[in-house]
């Protein structure tokens, strides 16, 4: 089992569940209201979204990153580089407001530091696995682009009127013929 296989991480998030449930007070902090519970709600839907996205998109969104064959940049993927990460703290979230006590809340501080440093890690593995390429905007692409060609124009012209400013009266070239003879 490699370090950043979603086994592991899950396993060090319930571990802080646990230790946190053992640790600190199960009273509410608050009594929940239907406000709470629509914002729980509406974090699962986000959740169930992101998640099956992601696996609309890429089937082996489930595997650790030495198992996965490379790196999707459509669909979720070209707006979110973890999907389901994103999806996960969304529902520790909801979870956090339906169940306003400090062991739930330990629990989803830790969780989030915990999937933000898996996501660093397996950023880091797919960039050495496949050199995935830095995000690109089309649109910021398609300017830079225009920029590189409107600089090499300019630069062609420059070379251009420089080299017709600076232009030296040729000289005739001298054959061999003529030079044979002239030394006969």
């Amino acid at each position: 089992m490699n370090i950043i296989s979603p086994k592991t991480m899950w396993l060090l998030i319930l571990l802080v569940a646990i230790c946190s449930f053992s640790f600190f007070d199960h009273s509410y902090l608050y009594v929940p209201h239907i406000i709470s519970k629509i914002i729980f709600i509406i974090c699962t839907l986000v959740w169930l979204t992101l998640i099956c996205s992601a696996f609309f998109v890429h089937r082996e969104a489930y595997k650790n990153s030495y198992a996965t064959s490379g790196v999707i940049r459509t669909g979720i993927y070209k707006k979110l580089d973890h999907p389901m990460y994103v999806g996960d703290i969304i529902f520790f979230i909801g979870i956090a407001f339906l169940f306003p006590m400090m062991w739930v809340l330990v629990t989803l501080f830790v969780g989030i530091l915990i999937f933000v440093w898996f996501m660093n890690i397996e950023e880091g593995v797919l960039e050495e696995r496949f050199g995935t390429p830095p995000r690109v905007d089309k649109t910021k692409k398609l300017k830079k682009m225009d920029l590189i060609e409107k600089k090499r124009k300019t630069t062609r012209k420059t070379v251009v009127e420089k080299r017709a400013s600076v232009k030296k009266p040729r000289k005739p070239r001298a054959t061999k013929v003529k030079k044979e003879a002239s030394e006969i």
